[in-house]
Formats: structure tokens, sequence, C-alpha cells
């Protein structure tokens, strides 16, 4: 699972593009709920477990995609290419 998201983020990460950070973000609400329902759908035992930690990753995922587009806007204003 953690691979799976992983994979995920770096697609988003991939696509973000200047002006599309509310895309990415409701693209990272939109996987992470896709996990959550994975999780709830699994293993009960450990469920409450897994919902916590991708809750976590759902932040750091939401950091990761406010730094890069950080970076889009500063490379914009700078006008690089």
């Amino acid at each position: 699972m953690v691979l799976a998201l992983e994979a995920e983020l770096q697609n988003i990460l991939y696509n973000l593009k200047y002006s599309k950070l509310d895309s990415a973000i409701k693209d990272i609400k939109v996987m992470t709920a896709k996990y959550q329902q994975l999780a709830s759908d699994g293993n009960q035992n450990i469920a409450p477990t897994i919902s916590k930690f991708i809750d976590e990753m759902e932040y750091l995922y939401m950091e990761a995609i406010k730094i890069k587009y950080e970076y889009y806007v500063k490379k914009e204003a700078e006008g690089v290419e």
C-alpha cells in the first residue's frame, strides 16, 4: 500500500503545473479517500492503524504538493522555463 501511495503521489507531482494547485490537492484527497476505503474493507484488526497512517500521509503529501507549487511560482516569477 505504501508503494502504491508513493507511486500515485509521484504521478501527481509529475503532472503538477503552475496553475493546477487546486487540482493536485483534489487528486491527493481522492487518492487518500480511495486508500481509506481499501483499509476499511480489509483486515479490521489493523484498519485503525492504517487509517491513521493514511491521514498522516495525506498531510505530508499536501505539504509536498505545496512545496512543489511554490517552486513553480518562483520559477514563473523569474521567467525561467
